[in-house]
């Protein structure tokens, strides 16, 4: 399983920056067709990965997660057609363990 650290350190904030870009890159090139499936369309598929980058950058501790496990959850969020958001609190994507991700999901009451 690969994991999203595979680069030597240059700095913290280059590190991160490149890790999310690869996580971008990859769910871009492997998943935009199941994305829009999901959720539609192209415009919308765009939308979940501005999220998905969003959620990343304030969890920088995703990034630590193996990819599969990150691509796994942000995927289920879509499959359920929510953005994951600490704004809206439609989803979460939050670090389990050392190495995986799971989603968590919130219901309006």
């Amino acid at each position: 399983m690969a994991d999203i650290t595979n680069t030597p350190p240059q700095s913290v904030e280059q590190t991160n920056s490149e890790k999310v870009e690869r996580l971008k890159e990859i769910l871009r090139n492997q998943h935009m067709k199941t994305l829009q499936n999901l959720l539609g369309n192209e415009k919308e598929a765009l939308k979940f990965l501005s999220s998905m980058t969003y959620s990343v950058n304030n969890a920088p501790k995703l990034l630590n997660c193996k990819i599969d496990t990150v691509i796994s959850a942000f995927m289920k969020c879509a499959e359920l057609q929510l953005y994951p958001s600490s704004v809206s609190g439609e989803a979460y994507v939050i670090q389990i363990g050392r190495a995986s991700c799971r989603e968590r999901v919130s219901s309006p009451v």
